[in-house]
């Protein structure tokens, strides 16, 4: 009789121990629909293996977060609203993994992408999740066409303009578009002629993109638009659409689009670093602005959701995770333990291709995050004087108009 009660009692204690509640951590984004589907499966593969411990993903639905119901993480791009975080800290990832017993060595991301997310003195802030490089993409089928040779590897301006021209002369509507203007024409023109996009002057923070260097390249792009070389549809990834349907034969895009076309273009098509000019001295064609966004955590949660959300960034690191996210979503690896040769086709080692300094990006992203309100405003400004150029405003009147209200709501964003 006593062994039955025996028996019963430890049926009961299994009972309860298998009924241990589910610590829920939410993790909100704004990507795409594809993409979105693939973090949902990562987050899935994650809950089957944590026990208790359960991901729930969901899309930013713009509405801000009710007080006391923060998500745990977020994802963000540079342009997104951080008025999504509501008035909730961040937790600094590094500091936030080593409290909950989650060994974190930064020096393993690669330089690029730690400077883009990292407080300034090398210690990360949040996690590089969702990255890309800006690069060129061609559509072989319709060059081949046109008789003309596809761009090498690494290619001029002077060059595409070349064969932009060979494909308007031979009926081509859109030979050259971009997605991404201010980003591809601006921050990474900038990068490879090592002028500034913006600079620091008594702790402030300043726009600086009017040198000489980009008056001249979106003068050459103003030349194009007028001789139908160049097609402008939008300050995001408008362009890309174009692309893949055939209607544009040139793009300069995000390396994220790969995947993309690599599914639904209905021709052979293929992708080189960003074009550079080859005339000024001192360029660096291989430097180049990541784009894109950081995993955040965000402060004030229980410790044990905390250490789900430490458990669940150490998964993303893993490097099968990593390499299955990089190759399904076109983002870039955050380091060489994914094992990874190649990103978005180009045939280089990320590790190569991401040997660059973004110190200055590192300021602007801090601003960002101070001001989210005061960024949006800079970041419209400039994108509608660059617009403008395509409509025949003179490149060196948009530039500086660009700077000079650029700065204005930064600054109007620092006086709050």
């Amino acid at each position: 009789m006593m062994r039955r009660m025996f028996i019963a009692a430890c049926g009961c204690w299994a009972g309860f121990a298998a009924a241990a509640p589910t610590v829920e951590i939410t993790l909100v984004h704004d990507l795409d629909s594809r993409r979105a589907a693939m973090l949902a499966v990562l987050a899935e593969q994650f809950n089957r293996r944590a026990g208790t411990g359960h991901v729930v993903v969901r899309k930013d639905s713009g509405e801000r977060p009710a007080r006391g119901a923060p998500p745990h993480l977020v994802l963000l791009r540079d342009d997104d609203d951080v008025g999504l975080i509501g008035a909730r800290r961040i937790d600094p990832l590094q500091r936030f993994m080593g409290a909950n017993g989650r060994r974190f060595d930064a020096r393993r991301i690669f330089p690029a992408l730690r400077e883009a997310a990292d407080d300034g003195s090398g210690r990360l802030r949040a996690l590089p999740l969702a990255y890309f490089l800006p690069v060129l993409y061609f559509n072989r089928d319709t060059l081949e066409r046109a008789g003309a040779q596809p761009p090498g590897a690494q290619t001029t301006w002077l060059a595409l303009q070349e064969l932009a021209g060979t494909l308007h002369d031979g009926g081509n509507t859109c030979p050259y578009t971009s997605s991404w203007p201010v980003w591809v024409h601006l921050e990474n023109n900038s990068a490879q002629n090592r002028e500034p996009f913006f600079a620091t002057g008594a702790g402030a923070l300043r726009l600086a993109f009017n040198g000489l260097g980009n008056v001249k390249h979106v003068a050459v792009l103003s030349s194009w638009a007028r001789s139908g070389y160049f097609r402008h549809f939008g300050d995001a990834d408008q362009a890309d659409e174009r692309f893949v349907s055939g209607q544009c034969a040139l793009l300069t895009s995000g390396s994220d689009a790969y995947p993309r076309f690599r599914n639904e273009a209905p021709f052979a098509f293929g992708v080189a670093q960003l074009p550079y000019h080859d005339d000024v001295y001192g360029a660096t064609p291989a430097s180049a602005v990541p784009g894109g966004g950081s995993l955040w955590v965000l402060a004030g949660h229980k410790r044990a959701q905390d250490r789900v959300t430490a458990s669940f960034i150490a998964f993303l690191l893993e490097p099968e995770i990593q390499k299955r996210w990089v190759a399904d979503t076109g983002f870039l690896p955050m380091s060489d333990a994914a094992g990874l040769s190649e990103v978005a086709g180009l045939g280089k080692p990320p590790a190569a291709l991401l040997a660059f300094r973004l110190g200055e990006r590192n300021r602007l992203a801090g601003a960002r995050l101070r001001d989210a309100t005061a960024y949006r405003a800079m970041r419209a400004i400039v994108g509608e004087e660059l617009s403008a150029v395509w409509d025949g405003k003179p490149a060196k009147a948009a530039l500086d108009a660009a700077v000079l209200r650029g700065n204005a709501a930064l600054q109007g964003g620092a006086r709050r």
